[in-house]
């Protein structure tokens, strides 16, 4: 066995002797190796490996011979990268890399050795193989830079090796606890203050502070930038890391990058209605043709943010907000973060950028939101829609602007992408049919952060005109659910004391919405709530008002709740509501807790 050990031993030396041989060769003499070197080269690899291929017994397909090769590497990879011979590895793989293309592993004038046939083997295989090794050896970045090269190279990667790499170098995050982590903020100057340029530039992750999470974020945008499948998980992952650094502006940054993205893949969908062709018949199209496919076949790789997402960011942003409240002295940087991350959120909400049903947890978030005069003192940034430098505004005073925009102005059906024309003039001021001006293409991948996606894995590598131009994006918030409606007649009761605003939502979502929501005792009962909770309350606030200065009355008033309840509903929709009350309560079985209407 030792001896056995000691051949295997001799022959992982004479293998990478004789790969250094042909290169050092090609270095001095400046000629071409001939076939036979190369075969001599690749039959020692795989005798040592134990898997040569008799080429005069046995004639095997291409592809076979092929994937048999690969394997038979890829042991070869794995026995190099167990005993620590990294850059062997790396010299393999790299010639792997170069030999199909063409390409010379050095630079010179022309001429090249090919150190393997490119119809023999795949970088593929041994590439993932090295990288799973690497894991093993608890070397997560290292992992991380080879799987980087192989998505710049076009390799394609397996999405459980891409997983399992995002997870070791998360797992590397430091865990600190509240008080140190407030300690390394405060200490760290470039997030005492948040500037103009948190909203004004697309997010990168550069931003991130911590090593491994930043690597992860990396590993993440280069995908997303080469067409890469990715995961959700991975994104959660993620921003649970930046929730545990407290970066929660980075968080929702990564949030409406997502979000961004997603619109755009629906409105080069619809708006390009070329049916998806395969690569190969793609050279054969006209030239506008070819591109809008192109587009089609990139935006893909989108992925949709989901509520789960909103959810791991505004639990820690509402729990900062309560230590606020709590607490007299705080950080700076926890008070500016986690506002500038609500205020964020929000112009996304303003944008009509989410793509679920679900934003209750955004309206219900205002009140919790905190005022006082280290908030006043310090206001937050927002993108203008209109173009322009980011804006000033106060927290509360724009999130009360924001939810008061979307009730007058809910969503009644699912969005629609309109096939509109795109338009080639270089004038600003062209516009489509509907009198909207038009957007260019650059400037669209640009503000979504997403430049080299519709070039990067082109087949002809040909960039589109600079004047193409886009049609407008619309919006792509679909109509709300029961949640959501019953959060804003809360907010709209309890946080605004406003009758008519509650009353808009109301109709909206039993008259308007399209399908309807039938109210049942659930609505009821939220609404009969926050009735109550604004009779008990004194003067309705203004915008902008804390709710902690609004003065409370001693105790409720039933004529005041009989009166405010009459303004929102209707008394033939309060008898419909309890009807159907009745109804599920006799069918259930169980005696409704819902007050009778007499």
């Amino acid at each position: 066995m030792k001896c056995l050990q000691r051949i295997t031993d001799s022959t992982v030396k004479v293998g990478t002797a004789i790969h250094g041989f042909a290169l050092g060769r090609q270095k001095h003499t400046r000629r071409r190796l001939k076939g036979p070197a190369r075969t001599e080269q690749l039959d020692t690899m795989l005798a040592f490996s134990g898997l040569a291929i008799p080429k005069k017994h046995v004639q095997l397909p291409a592809s076979s011979q092929r994937t048999r090769r690969s394997g038979a590497i890829a042991q070869q990879v794995r026995a190099l990268a167990q005993k620590g011979h990294y850059k062997s590895v790396d010299e393999i793989l790299h010639t792997l890399d170069r030999a199909p293309r063409g390409y010379s592993p050095l630079p010179d004038d022309g001429m090249q050795v090919v150190t393997i046939p490119p119809s023999n083997a795949s970088v593929r295989f041994p590439s993932h193989v090295f990288m799973h090794q690497l894991l093993r050896d608890n070397k997560p970045v290292r992992a991380a830079r080879k799987l980087e090269w192989m998505i710049e190279g076009g390799v394609r990667v397996r999405t459980r090796t891409f997983n399992a790499i995002t997870s070791a170098l998360l797992s590397k995050m430091p865990k600190f606890t509240v008080k140190e982590l407030d300690k390394v903020n405060e200490g760290n100057t470039g997030t005492q203050r948040l500037d103009e340029t948190v909203v004004g530039r697309p997010f990168t992750s550069d931003r991130i502070r911590e090593t491994f999470c930043r690597q992860a974020v990396a590993l993440l945008q280069l995908a997303r930038t080469h067409g890469v499948k990715r995961e959700m998980w991975m994104y959660e992952r993620v921003i649970d890391g930046l929730m545990l650094q407290e970066q929660y502006v980075e968080a929702a940054l990564l949030f409406d990058m997502l979000a961004k993205d997603w619109q755009v893949q629906r409105a080069l969908e619809e708006a390009f209605c070329t049916p998806v062709s395969p690569l190969p018949q793609i050279t054969s199209q006209p030239k506008q043709t070819k591109l809008y496919t192109l587009l089609t076949i990139l935006a893909a790789s989108s992925l949709p943010p989901s509520s789960g997402l909103l959810r791991r960011i505004l639990k820690p942003v509402t729990e900062m907000f309560g230590r606020i409240k709590t607490f007299r002295y705080l950080p700076t940087h926890a008070v500016h973060s986690s506002l500038q991350a609500y205020v964020i959120l929000l112009t996304t909400l303003h944008q009509r950028q989410i793509p679920f049903a679900d934003i209750s947890l955004l309206s219900e978030a205002v009140s919790t939101c905190p005022v006082n005069s280290r908030v006043q003192k310090n206001p937050v940034w927002v993108v203008r829609q209109e173009g322009g430098p980011p804006r000033k505004v106060d927290a509360l005073t724009y999130a009360d602007e924001v939810l008061e925009a979307l009730i007058n102005d809910l969503p009644k059906d699912l969005p629609t992408f309109p096939a509109l024309e795109v338009s080639y003039d270089r004038s600003d001021d062209a516009a489509n049919k509907d009198g909207r001006s038009g957007i260019p293409l650059r400037k669209l991948f640009k503000e979504s952060a997403i430049t080299d996606i519709p070039f990067a894995s082109s087949p002809t590598h040909q960039r589109p005109p600079t004047e193409l131009r886009l049609p407008y994006l619309p919006p792509i918030l679909p109509p709300l659910d029961e949640a959501s409606y019953l959060s804003l007649m809360t907010y709209a009761l309890y946080v605004r004391q406003d009758t008519s605003l509650a009353r808009t939502v109301f109709v909206h979502m039993i008259a308007i919405r399209n399908p309807a929501l039938t109210p049942g005792p659930p609505v009821w009962t939220t609404l009969q709530n926050a009735v109550i909770g604004s009779a008990t309350l004194g003067e309705p606030r203004s915008k902008g008002e804390s709710r902690s200065s609004w003065r409370t009355g001693a105790h409720m008033n039933l004529e005041r709740v009989d009166e405010i309840l009459s303004r929102v509903v209707t008394s033939e929709e309060k008898d419909r509501m309890f009807s159907l009350s009745d109804e599920m309560s006799q069918a259930g079985g169980t005696t409704s807790n819902v007050p009778s209407s007499h």
